[in-house]
This record gives structure tokens, C-alpha cells and sequence, in this order.
């Protein structure tokens, strides 16, 4: 069964500022249950993960303030299917850790 979660901020809480992966990463590690940490994680020596951030260092985002983003697009084409924003859930094992349907 799925570990029930409730928002532990509060409309109008003062949260501190999360400016990077990192900064999410550690604010994520003292809030979510410790089951869930594992989401973030790789096998044994977690090489891959670390390959996989490595990879990314080289692509910098370039903020954009007071742009105009009303008729921003972030859909994609994925497998031959357009979906309407860049994020999907690859297939893991113990799925069922995150929802019964697994």
C-alpha cells in the first residue's frame, strides 16, 4: 500500500529559496519519507547516477526574466506522440513503492 503524504507547506509559509537540483535534493531528503529517497537513487556504487549528472554539467540554463511566456509550448514528440511538456516516468523496478498499480 502506498505511504500516504501530506504538504507539510503551508500557502503563505515562509519556504526557503531552491535555486538548484542540489538545493531540491536536500530540502527533498528532510521531508519525504526515507522509502521514497530511493526514487533518487542507483544501484550499488550509484555510478550511473553520478555519469548521469556529469553529463548534464556541461548545459547551462540561461534564465529569461520578464519574458513573455503566455504562449510558451513545452510539448514534444515522444515515440511518435506529441505530449504536452518534456517529463515522463521510465521503467523501473518496485514501482508499487511509489502506487499500488505499480
Amino acid at each position: 500500500m502506498a505511504p500516504k503524504f501530506e504538504n507539510s507547506i503551508q500557502p503563505g509559509a515562509n519556504a526557503e529559496v531552491l535555486l538548484s537540483i542540489a538545493d531540491l535534493r536536500a530540502a527533498a531528503e528532510t521531508r519525504m519519507l526515507k522509502q521514497s529517497l530511493f526514487f533518487n537513487s542507483g544501484s550499488t556504487a550509484q555510478i550511473t547516477v553520478q555519469e548521469n549528472s556529469t553529463a548534464y554539467e556541461k548545459y547551462k540554463v540561461r534564465p529569461r526574466v520578464l519574458v513573455d511566456v503566455s504562449n510558451a509550448d513545452t510539448s514534444t514528440i515522444v515515440l511518435g506522440r506529441k505530449i504536452s511538456f518534456p517529463f515522463a516516468v521510465s521503467p523501473a523496478g518496485l514501482q508499487a513503492m511509489a502506487h499500488p498499480d505499480g
